[in-house]
């Protein structure tokens, strides 16, 4: 991993990536750290990234006055100076004198009179990918209230670049890949919302599957991801009221239409085939080369809140605002009254549930007051008998100074305890409720 200087700025040079992937990481650096400079308000700022099998971090972009003194050292370890300790300790670190801080070791920058500095992580999925770190030689004595702006900027330019564990796609899908599966077959199952199947990119017509119990039996086997249904129970799921005699031949007959609608051959190898006969029964072939939006709700869902869990909340609004995204629509909601699928349904909405009102409450905390309103909105379209969640509404529109439409947000939740429940709101909530008309009318 080299640096080089380009048109007065550094930028990365990868030997063996893509010219266009350097470009783009390139751009991204620079990009992230104009931001940083208007967004804060400081003199100067620099990107140190990890180095591809190293613990060290490198100096991989740099804006301001004093380049040759930031210079003096462009590669620290982990846990050494400002960059290696961010990097290790995964963490914020906020200083206002580093003429008399030994942690820093640029001793050509303290000589050039800078003072404060602000650095933070750049996230990744197991530990920071690099630093993201601003300066200032005179005047900045809140520089931990920048921390989230900063955050932000940090976030933004770690969606960019290389993350560990997954396969990136142009499209930002997550795979979930296998070597021995042939690789010019890749499906798509969008099961969140209208339920939609395609096959490399393309998407499938339903009439492709001839049969409409081939497309519900494609369900119901997602819908066991990981596990193997015996073909008795298919037998009752695909023909609940009444089982014909012939039930057996014709489940063979329902498998042959849906392997044919994947576009499968027949004849071929069965590591290629989506669907896996088992000794007793059928299962989706989790060993094959598939994209399954609820599974990545799902993983970005445990991600956040696992995140917030262990207090990196930055890390945690970034993954369960993607998770909130993810979720398109309830579990196969084309099929309403399916019992088979509504086990799956009502976990994964009550997931989406604690995914919004743990984003809500970690972004007003963030100061994020528009992102929390948008989260405690959708949270009250999807059950609009929420009270707690409408004066935590009321509550960020009003510390908004949007109290007109906090006082027409209690008429909203009164008017659905009512039809509701033939109730009022509680006390607490009255009481929210004067107190925002006294401030309107102050």
């Amino acid at each position: 991993m080299l640096l080089r200087l380009s048109t007065g700025r550094l930028g990365i040079e990868d030997g063996p990536a893509r010219a266009g992937d350097d470009d783009i990481r390139a751009w991204a650096i620079r990009d992230v750290l104009d931001a940083a400079l208007t967004n804060t308000g400081a003199e100067v700022a620099e990107i140190f990234l990890r180095e591809s099998g190293s613990s060290s971090v490198y100096l991989a972009g740099f804006r301001g006055p004093c380049r040759e003194e930031f210079k003096q050292i462009t590669r620290f370890e982990e846990g050494q100076g400002f960059p290696g300790l961010v990097v290790a300790e995964g963490r914020p670190l906020e200083a206002s004198d580093v003429a008399n801080d030994e942690r820093f070791l640029r001793t050509l920058v303290k000589e050039a009179g800078f003072r404060f500095f602000l650095c933070v992580p750049i996230p990744g999925r197991d530990r920071p990918l690099g630093s993201l770190n601003i300066a200032w030689r005179r005047g900045c004595h809140h520089l931990f209230s920048l921390c989230v702006t900063l955050s932000r900027e940090a976030e933004r330019l770690a969606l960019i670049l290389d993350r560990e564990d997954i396969v990136v796609h142009p499209a930002g899908e997550i795979l979930v890949a296998n070597t021995a599966a042939d690789p010019q077959k890749r499906l798509d199952l969008r099961v969140l919302g209208p339920f939609e199947v395609r096959l490399d990119g393309a998407p499938l017509n339903m009439d492709a599957f001839s049969r409409r119990r081939a497309l519900t039996l494609l369900k119901i086997l997602v819908t066991n991801y990981g596990k193997v249904v015996a073909r008795d129970e298919l037998i009752e799921l695909l023909w609940p009221s009444d089982v014909p005699k012939d039930a057996a031949q014709l489940l063979k007959i329902a498998v042959h239409y849906l392997r044919r609608g994947l576009g499968e051959d027949p004849h071929g190898k069965p590591k290629t085939s989506f669907i896996a006969t088992e000794a007793n029964g059928y299962a989706f072939n989790t060993a094959s080369v598939h994209r399954l939006d609820a599974l990545e709700f799902k993983a970005l869902a445990e991600e956040g809140l696992a995140f917030e869990r262990q207090g990196r909340w930055r890390e945690a609004i970034a993954a369960l605002r993607s998770a909130a995204q993810m979720y398109g629509g309830d579990y196969l909601e084309e099929d309403p009254y399916s019992d088979w699928c509504l086990k799956q349904r009502r976990h994964l909405r009550e997931t989406l549930f604690e995914v919004l009102l743990t984003a809500a409450r970690l972004s007003r905390s963030a100061g994020e007051n528009d992102a929390a309103i948008r989260y405690y909105r959708r949270i009250l379209e999807l059950d609009p008998c929420l009270e707690d969640v409408h004066r935590d509404l009321m509550e960020t529109l009003g510390r908004c100074g949007k109290r007109t439409q906090a006082l027409r947000q209690f008429e909203a939740c009164s008017r659905a305890l009512r039809e509701e429940f033939d109730s009022s709101p509680t006390l607490e909530t009255e009481t929210l409720y004067r107190s925002l008309l006294n401030q309107a009318s102050a």
